[in-house]
């Protein structure tokens, strides 16, 4: 997930895919490019590994392709910061049909 400066919308995202309903084991990861409204806090609060870059060198592209670097699972998921989960088994119902 790229971040900056998310605010109240990102908050509900992160709670959201946060409080998803798996047995499977997730990894939560996300690109900051210079939060200063305690975007990073709430990140790192929740246990999310976190990949800092300058605000001035971000590029939407380049975020993307370093996540998906970086990510360790066999299926990576990306969200946007003001992507709300529709509900706690959002995420489940995403990867049903790699079952």
């Amino acid at each position: 997930m790229p971040t900056r400066n998310g605010g109240a919308v990102f908050a509900r995202a992160l709670d959201g895919a946060m409080r998803q309903r798996t047995a499977r084991r997730v990894e939560w990861l996300a690109l900051d490019s210079g939060s200063t409204d305690g975007t990073l806090e709430r990140l790192r609060d929740r246990g999310v590994r976190v990949i800092e870059t300058p605000r001035e060198s971000f590029d939407w592209g380049a975020a993307r392709n370093r996540l998906m670097e970086a990510a360790r699972g066999a299926i990576v998921v990306q969200l946007s910061q003001d992507a709300v989960p529709a509900g706690p088994d959002w995420l489940e119902n995403l990867l049903a049909p790699f079952a």
